[in-house]
Formats: C-alpha cells, sequence, structure tokens
C-alpha cells in the first residue's frame, strides 16, 4: 500500500490529510498510462517508415539505373586493366 500525507490547516489548528492506494491498482494505472501512450509512438514510427520506404522507392530508379551502368563500366575497365596487365607480364617472360 502507498501512502501519501500532506498538513492542512484548518481553524482550530492543523490536521493531517492521508490517501492510500493499493499497489496493484497503482500499477495497473501505470501499465495503462504506459500502453496509451505507446500504441500511438508505435502507430507513428510505422507511418514514418512506411512514407520514407514509398520515397526511397519512388526516387531510387534513377539511382539504381545509375548503380546498374557504373557497374558495368568498372568491370569493362578492369576487365582492360587486366587484360593489359596479363599481356605485359607475359612479354618480358
Amino acid at each position: 500500500m502507498r501512502v501519501a500525507a500532506r498538513a492542512v490547516k484548518v481553524e482550530p489548528g492543523t490536521a493531517i490529510v492521508q490517501v492510500a492506494e493499493t499497489l496493484v491498482k497503482r500499477d495497473k494505472l501505470v501499465l495503462e498510462l504506459l500502453v496509451a501512450s505507446t500504441v500511438p509512438q508505435l502507430l507513428i514510427a510505422f507511418v514514418a517508415v512506411a512514407l520514407f520506404w514509398l520515397g526511397i522507392g519512388q526516387d531510387s530508379g534513377p539511382w539504381i539505373a545509375f548503380a546498374t551502368r557504373s557497374r558495368h563500366v568498372l568491370r569493362a575497365t578492369f576487365a582492360r586493366c587486366r587484360s593489359k596487365t596479363s599481356r605485359r607480364r607475359y612479354a618480358r617472360s
């Protein structure tokens, strides 16, 4: 049990007011508050991720094309370099 006390001034003097509640009731209230605040946060996070994903999907078309072209160009360049170095290596032997 949790008890809160406070002194209150009354006409003849001072009175102490005590209020108590069970820990079970308090824990239940804490859980309700936690769920009530977590659900909207999760919903907002889900919507933000979905919007981000859609935004990336809409704008990634040109980047994917660029990356594909770059990969082909790099492979061709490395293949040419490899063939030139192998020719030089065999020419020296």
